[in-house]
């Protein structure tokens, strides 16, 4: 077993083993996964992002010139090339690393897509580290320009916090994580820092009742 050597944010200082043949540990292959997932509407929803910036005033000056501002948002068109850019040049790295034969054209959904579903091979190339990097780099780029505003993040303190999951016959060593979405449509989860696993509120109650079987049985 080696050490994923990815970037955690998440109690960083907290080695995550990898499986064998892995070279990024379970939480960043899955982690790796859902962000793919989200790309495709990311890269859709920064279009009409420009929009309301337009009608909101916040067009873009051209510094030092006196002419109209652009009617585009140059952060956000940014954001959106590099998504675009970055998604599909690591589609295609991987698609020959693979000598894959399967059709891969050069959109977002379709290179995010054949990512996804070849996570797990991904997850075993020396080169996974940094996928994983540029991928979630470009996610969150996105997810802070459609909403700005923060999210609350802590972890759930003492043995409770503990991951109720087993991986492999053994505990899970992560920890969960509470996230309060700033926007209010949006759902709070609790979610273990290592092997990802997410629990919505419809859970929540279920997670309670493993955490309360735990401290029965210590």
């Amino acid at each position: 077993m080696t050490t994923c050597t990815v970037e955690h944010y998440r109690d960083p200082d907290r080695p995550r083993g990898t499986a064998d043949g892995y070279v990024i540990c379970g939480g960043c292959t899955t982690g790796l996964q859902r962000d793919l997932a989200a790309l495709p509407k990311l890269h859709a929803d920064l279009v009409h992002l420009h929009g309301a910036r337009r009608t909101g005033g916040e067009q873009t000056k051209i510094s030092g010139s006196t002419a109209m501002p652009l009617p585009i948002a140059i952060d956000v068109a940014e954001a959106r090339t590099d998504l675009r850019t970055i998604t599909i040049a690591w589609a295609a790295h991987a698609h020959r690393a693979a000598s894959s034969t399967a059709p891969l054209s050069g959109t977002v959904p379709s290179a995010a897509r054949w990512l996804a579903v070849n996570a797990e091979w991904c997850a075993r190339q020396e080169w996974a580290p940094q996928l994983v990097a540029a991928i979630r780099q470009i996610r969150s780029r996105a997810v802070r320009l459609l909403d700005p505003r923060p999210c609350q993040q802590f972890a759930i303190p003492g043995a409770d916090g503990q991951c109720v999951r087993d991986n492999d016959a053994a505990p899970c060593p992560g920890r969960l994580w509470v996230t309060i979405p700033a926007n209010e449509e949006e759902s709070s989860t609790i979610e273990c820092d290592t092997c990802w696993h997410s629990y919505p509120p419809v859970s929540w109650l279920r997670l309670g009742k493993l955490v309360h079987a735990r401290r029965v049985a210590a």
